[in-house]
């Protein structure tokens, strides 16, 4: 990088497939210097100055320019062309550009643009494989064909993170593959490819071909995460941690639509009833399952109502005739449901609160699941007080310690 340049400049030339022409003031890092006798510069950052169409751009990636006046800057070429001369080799052949390969995943196919940093926008290679083993094993032998060809000493690959569809691909380009150079796998959040390509061309078109050369292009600039590393313990319990939030997820909706039906039932049930902080324990369950209406509880005898608690509370109450009195208190000034809509609202509950406990049960299970994974990865966050064994879990599966500096 040569520091930061100010320039007239007659083009301006975005790094994608559609370059856009305008005149005016460049100021920016330049970061790249021209070939011989060529007056396009490439610059790293900046503000564009450029009439009143685009007063000033704000330049996010690297861009190309076509000065305005060359014989006005002859002596930022001649600084520029001997900065050129330090980046060759013997023989005064231009050291190998690194290969960036940008794939667009989906179900059935990875797309991929092969890009260097000799030609700007103009792709290398474009091709198509299936998103299978075989597909991955014929892109394995084109792109090591290619960086053969091009003398490349190092390739980088980049994908965005599409779930289940790249996993795949990702695990495949880091830890099976081999492609004779040494390789970096990067894979990007899609906002972070979408916000790219809005800042290069706002009305890009959306398909494959264009969405993986703007991925490529995405891994020429250097602005880069970090390389992706695969590990097969912590992928294995992100499938459980993941899943274990999926239930959650049903838990809660399924338990927010219960109670609209519960209102209907037993409108206090959860205002001033005795269950209105615990309402899904397994006494509550059985009291909006067993009993067909508010009235009932409210006309059966107190001794009845108690054993029925005792028993399905498992004798954990301190005080069931205490509990016993808040139900029927809050029974008889509920609102009292038409028998025509008792039955129906009845059903209703009766299959939410089926699911409900299946997904309890299934909870239970992946308690367990975590635990016991978690107890064989070495990881110190669940000794913290007040982190438990899912948070920790959580932590640990979705976030790669290795990233961060020790110290």
């Amino acid at each position: 990088m040569l520091g930061k340049q100010t320039l007239d400049v007659v083009e301006l030339q975005e790094m994608n497939e559609f370059p856009q022409m305008t005149q005016g003031s460049l100021s920016g890092n330049i970061t790249k210097s021209p070939r011989p006798n060529c007056d396009l510069l490439s610059f790293q950052g900046g503000l564009f100055s450029g009439g009143p169409r685009l007063p000033l751009l704000a330049l996010r990636a690297v861009v190309r320019v076509r000065l305005l006046a060359p014989s006005k800057n002859n002596f930022l070429l001649e600084i520029l062309q001997k900065e050129e001369s330090k980046n060759t080799i013997r023989g005064g052949d231009t050291m190998p550009s690194p290969l960036f390969v940008g794939i667009d995943v989906s179900s059935e196919a990875n797309v991929v643009c092969c890009l260097t940093r000799d030609d700007e926008k103009r792709p290398v290679s474009r091709f198509t494989v299936t998103n299978n083993r075989p597909g991955i094993l014929e892109f394995q032998e084109r792109i090591t064909k290619l960086a053969k060809q091009l003398q490349s000493e190092e390739i980088l690959f980049g994908l965005e993170h599409t779930g289940c569809f790249s996993t795949h691909a990702a695990m495949y380009l880091q830890r099976h593959l081999d492609f004779g150079v040494p390789r970096k796998v990067y894979v990007f959040n899609l906002s972070l490819i979408r916000e790219f390509k809005k800042s290069h061309f706002l009305s890009a078109p959306k398909n494959d071909r264009v969405d993986a050369w703007f991925i490529a292009a995405k891994l020429r600039t250097g602005l880069l995460p970090h390389p992706f590393t695969w590990s097969e313990p912590l992928m294995a319990l992100q499938r459980l941690t993941r899943t274990r939030y999926h239930l959650m997820q049903d838990l809660t909706r399924e338990s927010n639509f219960l109670m609209t039906n519960l209102f209907l039932k037993f409108s206090d049930y959860t205002i001033t009833g005795p269950f209105r902080r615990n309402k899904l324990s397994a006494t509550s369950l059985a009291v909006m399952e067993e009993f067909e209406s508010a009235e009932e509880i409210a006309e059966m005898s107190l001794d009845r109502l108690i054993d029925f608690l005792v028993e399905h509370g498992k004798n954990r109450f301190e005080n069931p005739e205490a509990v016993a009195q808040a139900l029927q208190k809050a029974a008889r000034s509920s609102y009292r449901l038409p028998q025509s809509m008792s039955d129906s609202v009845n059903l209703a509950m009766a299959s939410s609160i089926r699911m409900i406990r299946t997904a309890q049960e299934q909870l239970k299970a992946l308690r367990k699941g975590i635990e016991d994974h978690l107890a064989t990865i070495p990881q110190t966050l669940d000794s913290i007080p007040g982190i438990g064994p899912i948070f920790a879990s959580g932590n640990v599966a979705e976030l790669d310690v290795s990233q961060f500096k020790r110290g």
